[in-house]
């Protein structure tokens, strides 16, 4: 039995590894992209320049004007994602042409991120999971359900790949004082 606790804390010990790589990943992330002083839709439009820099693609950014200050947390997961997305397109699909497009839903209480791809795409089905996480797919959709959301990929064979994020805003807004952004005025400088 001392063999088998030995592999418990092992497995422990890996999780946590791969819990800190990820926690220090998204710290990095938010380093590499500061949100301070930048607004979302910033960083999301430089992370897209320097993901396509000396590539022969092309990423089309566009973010709602209507969109809410986001937490911090939201706002770096949901770079992350987006820069998963991207990275994927770019590696596994040759995509020519990249579109991310975040928006708020109708209902104004989820924020949706979508990345569409002109790629190769590929067939969910004959996915076998180790090949699944080879394109980060779990790992992204890991990142959305932390975010209290759902991820969506929608993929064929030659028609290019939907990745599609949808995150409650509610979900992580203690930060917020009460209804405080919904009167924020864009045009005003903070």
């Amino acid at each position: 039995s001392n063999n088998r606790k030995v592999s418990h804390v092992a497995t422990a010990r890996r999780m946590i590894q791969r819990a800190q790589d990820d926690l220090r990943g998204t710290v990095w992330a938010l380093r590499v992209l500061p949100l301070q002083g930048r607004s979302f839709a910033e960083a999301i439009r430089l992370m897209a320049d320097r993901l396509a820099e000396g590539r022969h693609v092309t990423i089309v950014v566009k973010v709602d004007s209507e969109l809410p200050r986001l937490p911090e947390f939201v706002a770096g997961n949901l770079l992350l994602l987006a820069q998963e997305a991207m990275q994927n397109a770019i590696k596994h699909a040759n995509s020519s042409r990249i579109e991310t497009h975040v928006f708020l839903t109708p209902d104004c209480q989820r924020i949706a991120l979508l990345v569409r791809d002109d790629g190769v795409g590929f067939t969910l089905q004959a996915q076998s999971p180790p090949d699944a996480s080879h394109f980060g797919l779990a790992g992204m959709r890991e990142r959305a359900e932390r975010l209290g959301g759902q991820l969506q990929i929608e993929t064929e064979q030659d028609q290019g790949t939907t990745v599609c994020a949808e995150v409650p805003l509610q979900h992580f807004d203690e930060g917020f004082e009460d209804g405080d952004y919904e009167n924020t005025n864009p045009s005003s400088s903070d």
